[in-house]
């Protein structure tokens, strides 16, 4: 089944994740770094390991670190209108850098906390929340239009992933679900119906 998103939000998301890259003086092309994206929207991140030394309750680590370090990656915490997003470090730089910028796009999207907590003081997002943050991210990490240049160039994905400090995995679902392939396509598509009158043209 198709994710639903309200309407007009992945256009909102494409625009949004512009203008901040923009903001950090990154245009759509390169690579995001995703603990200077939480610097400038005003979130500290902290690796799990550092939050003994600050203070975290015994009962919230043992609850994060019971969890199992796979499984455990990142969650966004709130206090006194501080929010500090909590990061595994012993995950992949890839997958560090989506989990950090998910929970970034719950902060840009002005995501208002739930009030429902559990264990550790973690907030549960609702599904539709979790699925704009999902968007979001992929559009910060890996923008439309850097996308649709993969397309065009039919650059290998694996490269492109590189290229942008993705897993292949998001690069995949970003040329897949952001359109980026299909419109490639379609204009390949034109251009070879089209090469015939071109061609006809040149020899008159």
């Amino acid at each position: 089944m198709a994710a639903d998103y309200r309407r007009g939000f992945k256009a909102l998301a494409e625009r949004l994740a512009l203008e901040v890259r923009d903001g950090m003086g990154s245009d759509w092309q390169g690579r995001l770094d995703p603990r200077a994206l939480a610097k400038h929207v005003g979130v500290v991140v902290f690796d799990l390991p550092e939050m003994r030394r600050l203070g975290m309750k015994e009962e919230s680590l043992r609850f994060l670190l019971g969890r199992g370090r796979r499984e455990f990656s990142a969650a966004l915490f709130e206090s006194d209108g501080v929010r500090v997003i909590v990061a595994n470090p012993s995950h992949s730089a890839v997958r560090q850098a989506s989990n950090i910028v998910h929970e970034v796009g719950h902060v840009l999207l002005r995501h208002q906390p739930p009030t429902e907590i559990i264990d550790a003081g973690c907030r549960r997002w609702d599904a539709t929340m979790e699925l704009e943050a999902d968007w979001l991210a992929g559009e910060l990490l890996v923008p439309r239009r850097a996308a649709l240049e993969v397309a065009r160039q039919q650059t290998d994905a694996e490269a492109a992933a590189q290229r942008f400090g993705v897993s292949r995995a998001l690069m995949e679902w970003r040329l897949n679900h952001s359109g980026a392939r299909k419109q490639a396509a379609r204009e390949r598509s034109a251009y070879e119906r089209n090469m015939p009158s071109i061609l006809r043209g040149h020899t008159r």
